[in-house]
């Protein structure tokens, strides 16, 4: 079980996964900062990791003028409806989870309405490819820190708890991304064999909660879906 696989090392790793969620904490919200202050214009031929989406989109799909304008026009209505959003519900975290969801479905829908076929193919892709880059950059463990530290604030969980949830996490990402190394080439066989371990998982993390805070987990997990 992976309980048992935990609880050894629970108490001695308390301080230190409290230290790094802080500066985890910390860093998303530097990052979050950082992501709004490049929303603005970019020089023409200006290339790198501040070029704001709408040109970045310009220069993948290959958008016309009259493309591009709507892209813009649609990114900033986004951002005003997900800033209202985060207003309205600032004191209902699933609520205002649910709301960005849809934000960003609704996004996405207007975006794929404007493009071509082939447009519309490759958008998926970059999508895809974005979320799958974004899982590979970061360890077992780091990935566990953040999904720890983002209960944490959700559940609001204790020390203890807060250890043994990271723990959970971990163990069950470590197994989780040998999976997907065994399947490299087999998508379909790794995400049978990796339901179980998910399921296991939830299970595990629903057994460390107070009655309260497996209500407010389970509506997390469905705003999720």
């Amino acid at each position: 079980m992976v309980l048992e696989e935990i609880k050894i090392n629970t108490m001695k790793n308390t301080r230190k996964f409290l230290m790094l969620s802080l500066v985890l904490l910390s860093t998303q919200f530097i990052y979050a900062q950082g992501a709004d202050s490049n929303q603005g214009e970019m020089k023409p031929g200006e290339k790198g990791a501040h070029q704001n989406p709408a040109e970045k989109l310009k220069s993948e799909l290959n958008l016309t003028p009259v493309q591009f304008e709507s892209v813009k026009k649609i990114m900033i209505d986004t951002k005003a409806a997900r800033d209202k959003n985060e207003s309205t519900y600032a004191n209902d975290e699933n609520a205002k989870m649910k709301g960005q969801k849809a934000i960003r479905d609704q996004a996405d829908e207007k975006i794929l309405a404007i493009l071509d076929p082939a447009q519309r193919t490759k958008f998926l892709v970059l999508k895809a490819e974005k979320k799958e880059e974004h899982k590979a950059k970061e360890n077992p463990e780091e990935r566990a820190n953040k999904k720890a530290a983002e209960l944490t604030t959700k559940l609001s969980l204790s020390a203890n708890q807060t250890a043994q949830v990271k723990e959970v996490f971990k163990v069950a990402f470590s197994k989780i991304d040998e999976i997907k190394t065994k399947y490299k080439d087999n998508e379909e066989a790794a995400k049978e064999e990796i339901k179980p371990i998910k399921k296991e998982m939830d299970r595990s993390i629903l057994s460390l909660l107070t009655e309260p805070q497996k209500v407010k987990y389970k509506e997390f997990q469905e705003a999720k879906k």
